[in-house]
């Protein structure tokens, strides 16, 4: 597998679109940070920018829709770092069987337009997921050792944290500490132009995701509107756990501020179809194990909910 030359050049280009992804979101930051923007807005303006390069890729195109369906279901199957044999075993297989395709697009040019789309997908979710680490390299106005990777430990333990807080006096390290250890206490922040689209809702998410025997409007209301020190609601899924984990990133990356998979696993709200409470590693783990078809109705359900926003 190692030698396989489609291989590395999947791995070559995700590398290559990977470094000038980061690169794109260092540049937007700084330019936001420099208009005096706060984070968040910065982050959301961020992210729908790196996401309108990605959705104009042309592997988006629906012609590309099984084979993206195919290398998202295989990967599952396979530990990261072997899961490059996908690409000489199926992916490319399946591609040769297209019909339709522009005259002269070969299987290179195919995987050098998959790679580059697979890096953007996720290069977006891991800013996205890492939304308090890149809120505080923000706010300290650091951007020279600035990368995009996935921080598993609490935001506090990071060592990029610790090493920028020390730039600051000792006074500002404990306020950040006593900011982090209350951060699972964090309101989930609704957009307020989707807040009143977004209750109506309610049932039709309990036809599709949520388990209305269990969460009552009210308890809905009160874990997606409210702080949780305010209420003891919970949402209580019936669907999978892919799909539970890919309607809640949906949210966070449209219709919520800081539904992050990090705030979500701290509140211990939304419990699974055996009642586990989601962790950050479950929701990671799952969204990306869901089919493109579920992705693709679930979006549809965002874009409705955007749509007939007032």
């Amino acid at each position: 597998m190692k030698n396989d030359k489609n291989i590395a050049l999947y791995q070559k280009t995700y590398k290559e679109e990977w470094k000038k992804g980061t690169n794109k979101i260092k540049e937007l930051l700084i330019n936001y940070k420099n208009q005096y923007l706060i984070f968040n807005s910065a982050h959301i303006n961020t992210v729908n920018e790196i996401g309108s390069y990605r959705n104009n890729l042309f592997c988006n195109e629906n012609i590309f829709i099984d084979l993206r369906n195919l290398f998202i279901k295989e990967k599952a199957n396979y530990k990261p770092e072997d899961h490059y044999i996908i690409i000489p075993q199926k992916l490319l297989p399946a591609f040769k069987e297209l019909k339709g395709l522009k005259k002269g697009y070969d299987s290179k040019q195919f995987l050098i337009d998959f790679a580059t789309l697979e890096a953007y997908e996720d290069l977006i979710d891991t800013y996205r997921d890492n939304y308090e680490h890149y809120d505080k390299k923000y706010q300290l106005n650091q951007f020279n050792e600035f990368e995009i990777a996935r921080y598993n430990q609490t935001i506090d333990d990071t060592p990029l944290l610790k090493k920028l807080v020390k730039l600051k006096n000792d006074e500002l390290e404990e306020t950040n500490n006593q900011t982090i250890e209350k951060s699972f206490n964090v309101n989930f922040k609704i957009k307020e132009q989707y807040k009143e689209t977004f209750i109506k809702n309610y049932n039709h998410f309990t036809d599709y995701f949520i388990d209305e025997n269990k969460t009552s409007l009210e308890d809905f209301c009160d874990v997606f509107l409210l702080d949780p020190s305010e209420h003891s609601s919970k949402i209580y899924f019936f669907c999978s756990n892919q799909k539970a984990a890919y309607w809640l990133f949906s949210l966070q990356k449209n219709i919520f501020s800081k539904l992050s998979q990090t705030n979500i696993g701290k509140s211990k709200l939304f419990l699974s179809n055996n009642e586990t409470p989601f962790s950050q590693s479950t929701i990671s783990r799952s969204k990306n194990k869901t089919s493109l078809n579920e992705q693709l109705e679930i979006r549809k359900t965002i874009e409705f909910i955007k749509s007939t926003a007032p």
